[in-house]
């Protein structure tokens, strides 16, 4: 199969590169990862909004604007590269799914935010007890008159939730129920009372945030679609992601970083760049580096293509995260003693970046389900082998 972009990808890529570097600045592979500042955030993406990216594939009548799978794909993985922020869970799971199932009260109210790049949405799934295992969840939801009152506790969702940002929160609402059958979907306010949000330091050197939930109402047009369908949306929100998948392509930034640093570097009085083990790793990691991409765009062209996709997901995520892994890992073995400090200790910032990138990544081996189980779904669904 050719992966070659057409003439008019192309262009859009090219258009797409201009309006990063005048809007947000050259590629960086950690812009928009350690430090946010939420201010230039909502500018950016202001004009982001403008040009009909944040409603990419959705139906016309709801401001869906007509590009390609492929444009999509190529827009999320420009803006990766770039480290911009751009909320493509939001555009390729969220939206679509709130069009389909959500109530008309919420769909009048949260999507023209959503076009407008002006609502984040802060994922309600993983609790203290239940990680990996969401069937086995926990948070309660019980009605009360025209709505629910939410009982629980939840973990990861963001740290500085700003009014107006909408968790999208999984609860049990029949106890009684087979585990998978009693689960519903709400859209709750993050500033709804009762709502408490506290912050907790990642290894990372970010925060993520943990949601408590104490009698918390919820009116039954937050619900999304059906009482007690909620594994079914947890589903669909899993092949939507599957489909969409994460971008990658700082991978070739970072790499040409290290490349950099090598070639500028010494290491008693010899260029690192001409020692034997750093030209054969970085050889090594060149190969896998396109590996990866080339990896991305068969599974682009194959949802361009209208090809089902069941491991190939799963592949990307378990051989991308490690792949990152180890280019970290070169780096601190460039850097030496340096690599363990980061920019706030005065280190030069590249320095600094590939600690966060390091610490940041054991974080990306899990987040969307461990490794392990990804290899669980690959061993299953892609090599059809028998559980065990």
């Amino acid at each position: 199969m050719d992966y070659a972009y057409t003439d008019d990808e192309i262009r859009f890529r090219d258009e797409v590169r201009a309006f990063l570097a005048k809007e947000w600045g050259p590629p960086d592979p950690v812009a928009g990862r350690d430090v946010h500042d939420a201010e230039r955030e909502r500018g950016f993406m202001s004009k982001v909004a403008s040009r009909g990216w944040l409603t990419m594939g959705w139906p016309e009548e709801y401001g869906g604007t007509s590009f390609s799978p492929m444009e999509r794909y190529i827009l999320s993985q420009e803006m990766n590269r770039a480290g911009a922020p751009f909320p493509l869970y939001n555009v390729n799971v969220l939206g679509p799914l709130l069009i389909k199932f959500a109530s008309d009260e919420a769909k009048s109210e949260l999507l023209p935010r959503m076009r407008a790049g002006a609502l984040k949405f802060v994922l309600g799934y993983t609790e203290p007890e239940t990680g990996s295992d969401l069937a086995s969840l926990r948070t309660r939801a019980e009605r009360q008159g025209d709505g629910y009152v939410i009982n629980g506790q939840k973990l990861y969702g963001l740290p500085h939730p700003a009014d107006g940002d909408i968790i999208f929160l999984a609860a049990r609402t029949d106890p009684d129920a087979p585990i998978r059958k009693g689960i519903s979907i709400f859209l709750i306010d993050s500033s709804a009372e009762g709502v408490t949000v506290t912050q907790n330091r990642t290894l990372g050197g970010s925060h993520v945030g943990a949601t408590y939930y104490d009698n918390v109402y919820v009116p039954a047009s937050r619900r999304l679609g059906e009482e007690n369908e909620g594994w079914r949306y947890i589903r669909e929100c899993m092949d939507l992601d599957r489909v969409s998948g994460i971008p990658y392509a700082h991978f070739p930034v970072l790499f040409e970083m290290l490349v950099a640093f090598a070639a500028g570097h010494e290491r008693d009085g010899r260029r690192l760049a001409d020692e034997p083990w750093v030209i054969d790793r970085i050889g090594r990691l060149a190969i896998e580096v396109e590996a990866a991409q080339l990896l991305q765009e068969m599974m682009a062209c194959k949802v361009y293509a209208g090809a089902e996709v069941h491991a190939e997901s799963s592949i990307i995520k378990a051989y991308c995260t490690e792949l990152e892994s180890r280019l970290t890992e070169f780096g601190r073995e460039l850097v030496g003693e340096l690599a363990a400090l980061t920019t706030e200790a005065g280190v030069d910032e590249f320095i600094g970046r590939l600690n966060f990138l390091s610490r940041l990544n054991v974080a990306m081996t899990i987040v969307g389900g461990t490794n392990e189980i990804q290899r669980n779904i690959i061993a299953l669904q892609g090599l059809g082998l028998p559980r065990g």
